[in-house]
């Protein structure tokens, strides 16, 4: 199984190789082929720290710095074309040696499982864990077969917000959700990153505009939360009975 990773970095320049070298450094099982594209936002010294730990990988240098979805986009048009699963890593966070390798094992022999997720812990700018969350990760994490982004295509080229958008055209074409109740992704909170920037902050303009247009143009109530998104946590066996004949037909053309 191949699994391609994207990276976009800007300005990342101390945490980006703890990131890199989480990814690197996965528990290869089942023949896992891992694929890492790190994409530098504009930022030359980014590139440079790429370089030095992704050297199998690839590192792709943006003149000017175009914003974390752009990347993404310029990242997904060098994803192999034998590539199963695609998925997303903060420049600034970092994985548990098991993530991509669950990924695997749940998604064998389930025929319509198109994205997955973990529960999560948030860990500050040294490192250290702050809490626990039991539920998904954040959506800019989610995994993906890449027959769904080779019917959606890639973002919008927003500020912020465009991976919840992703999310919901997801929704509609059918996926579920798979949510491993084990920890495998540390979120790390610093005063730098994109949720926590004016421009792109909680409570931001940019944020706001992002919401409003999900909310409008899916028809989505006031108070829409991603448990629209039908989904499956623990045991793999709670899978068996959860999709109907009518509903797997429409989604098995998109599973691995």
């Amino acid at each position: 199984m191949k699994i391609s990773v994207l990276i976009s970095a800007y300005k990342a320049e101390k945490y980006l190789a703890e990131a890199i070298t989480s990814v690197i450094r996965q528990t290869r099982r089942r023949k896992l082929e891992i694929d890492l594209i790190v994409v530098s936002d504009g930022c030359v010294e980014s590139w440079e720290i790429a370089k030095k730990h992704n050297t199998s990988g690839t590192n792709i240098l943006l003149k000017e710095n175009s914003g974390v979805y752009r990347s993404f986009n310029t990242a997904l048009e060098l994803v192999d074309d034998d590539t199963d699963y695609i998925t997303f890593n903060g420049a600034d966070d970092v994985w548990h040696p098991d993530r991509l390798s669950e990924v695997v094992s749940q998604s064998r022999g389930r025929v319509g499982l198109t994205a997955f997720s973990s529960y999560y812990k948030t860990i500050n700018e040294d490192g250290k864990v702050t809490g626990s969350v039991g539920k998904h990760c954040p959506t800019g994490h989610f995994t993906y077969c890449k027959k769904v982004f080779d019917v959606l295509g890639g973002f919008k080229d927003w500020r912020c917000g465009a991976d919840t958008e992703f999310l919901l055209r997801a929704r509609e074409l059918g996926t579920v959700l798979f949510v491993s109740p084990r920890h495998l992704f540390y979120y790390r909170r610093h005063s730098e990153q994109l949720t926590q920037h004016p421009k792109t902050g909680k409570f931001s303009v940019a944020r706001k505009d992002a919401q409003e247009y999900v909310r409008r143009m899916r028809k989505l109530p006031e108070d829409w939360m991603f448990g629209h998104v039908p989904r499956v946590t623990g045991a793999i066996s709670e899978w068996d009975g959860l999709i109907s004949e009518t509903r797997l037909d429409k989604i098995k053309h998109l599973s691995c």
